[in-house]
């Protein structure tokens, strides 16, 4: 049994059941990808530090709602596109570099 005073009191479900992300980095790709990947919630999905474990979780800010949570879901999409999109550029650079050092 986790000791109580380890326990995210704010958290519905309990964060030691939750992924652990290293950054902040890493935990707003996770609930971008969460809120693109599910079109319908109730509250959006973002990231928070866990002072209890030292890391950051992702989890639904039930008091963010409404016009926040409509700009936050449009803001989650236009990171997502920019990701996929300096994905895509990498590709490229990447087979230019390849196609250089066959030369």
């Amino acid at each position: 049994m986790l000791n109580p005073s380890l326990r995210n009191l704010n958290s519905d479900i309990r964060c030691e059941s939750k992924i652990r992300f290293r950054s902040v980095r890493e935990a707003t790709t996770a609930a971008d990808g969460y809120m693109e990947r599910i079109a319908l919630t109730n509250a959006p999905m973002l990231p928070y530090y866990c002072k209890f474990h030292s890391c950051w979780h992702i989890g639904h800010d039930r008091t963010k709602t409404g016009s926040f949570a409509r700009v936050y879901e449009t803001e989650c999409l236009q990171r997502g596109f920019l990701r996929k999109e300096i994905n895509s550029l990498l590709e490229v650079l990447d087979e230019i570099d390849a196609a250089l050092a066959t030369k």
